[in-house]
């Protein structure tokens, strides 16, 4: 954070629910997320066989990612931590963006991510929000292009999603 928001309330840079990135991962009272994480990766992806080869086209994409955080949080990471720090926390990210969004039946999410999100979502974008809570766009976008390869119009959750909560 810049000196100015050095000494900014908790409130305003711990996330409540779910940690989305390095910085605050492992945090005690985020850990029940940390399973539904598990369920948005199979969620995204249908199958676990999908599951494994898409996780092998993932790899690059998040060791390029490495390079946008602070060195000496990265520095306790080991590679393969960080990679699947990455797909689940974008699987999660992607789930609810296509929950905040569901317009039609085949935008609806699994309904035990519904159960999770639904009455926790304030604090899901609370925590979305957060300067040290995200995640380089390209392993969100690697995530929808697997999602992709199953919808004809493409990648359709950002543009909505950024649409619908564009006043916060």
């Amino acid at each position: 954070y810049p000196a100015c928001l050095g000494t900014a309330d908790k409130s305003y840079t711990v996330p409540r629910i779910v940690a989305i990135g390095p910085y605050h991962h492992g945090l005690e009272h985020l850990k029940q997320a940390e399973k539904v994480k598990h369920v948005a990766a199979c969620h995204c992806i249908g199958d676990v066989q999908l599951l494994e080869e898409m996780y092998e086209k993932f790899i690059p994409v998040a060791d390029d990612a490495r390079r946008f955080y602070d060195k000496d949080v990265i520095e306790g990471i080991s590679y393969d931590d960080f990679r699947h720090m990455m797909f689940f926390d974008a699987c999660f990210l992607v789930q609810y963006m296509a929950m905040r969004t569901s317009f039609t039946r085949r935008d609806i999410i699994d309904g035990s991510l519904q159960r999770f999100m639904r009455p926790n979502r304030s604090d899901i974008f609370h925590d979305v929000m957060l300067l040290e809570n995200q995640l380089p766009w390209t392993v969100v976008e690697k995530v929808l292009s697997f999602m992709a390869d199953d919808d004809p119009d493409g990648p359709w959750i950002p543009k909505k999603f950024v649409y619908k909560l564009r006043y916060y």
